[in-house]
């Protein structure tokens, strides 16, 4: 058995080294997956907390409640009752507004933005709970312009 030059042993080292980056690399795109299925998991509870939050608001408080019948009910509002529900709705446009903003960085599935979207659409845009149209055309611009034109859209289906 003869022993290896140094050249061989250069040659055995730089064909480890590679295989080291080829296993390097695979670990880094299975970990870059795997941040992405948990990053895509957060936002699924961040929405799913902030949309318990809008229901507990109904669940534990009867007046906010009463002011959602009322609506339903074509009752006038005070002017206090008109301002919770306006606070009400608009925290429904924020979670809107996040889901689509998490949709468009890449961390928010398509099908599930396009179900929350037509949900949330449906709830700001459409029937006697919706956010009257002419308060959000005095609001948007607290709004990005992308998603601006998706609420503009939504308002604009029910014309």
């Amino acid at each position: 058995m003869t022993k290896l030059a140094l050249r061989d042993w250069a040659s055995v080292a730089e064909i480890i080294g590679t295989i080291a980056v080829v296993v390097s690399l695979l670990f880094v795109a299975y970990s870059v997956n795997h941040n992405t299925e948990v990053l895509q998991s957060l936002n699924d509870n961040l929405l799913y907390e902030y949309d318990e939050h809008g229901i507990s608001d109904i669940v534990n408080d009867p007046s906010m409640a009463a002011i959602l019948v009322k609506l339903d009910n074509n009752e006038p509002l005070t002017a206090t009752e008109n301002e919770r529900f306006l606070q009400y709705r608009y925290r429904t446009l924020n979670m809107w507004e996040l889901a689509h903003d998490r949709y468009v960085e890449g961390l928010f599935p398509e099908e599930k933005w396009v179900g929350w979207s037509a949900s949330l659409g449906y709830t700001v845009t459409r029937g006697p709970r919706r956010l009257p149209k002419e308060v959000w055309e005095t609001n948007k611009i607290m709004y990005g312009s992308d998603f601006g034109l998706i609420v503009d859209q939504a308002y604009a289906a029910e014309d």
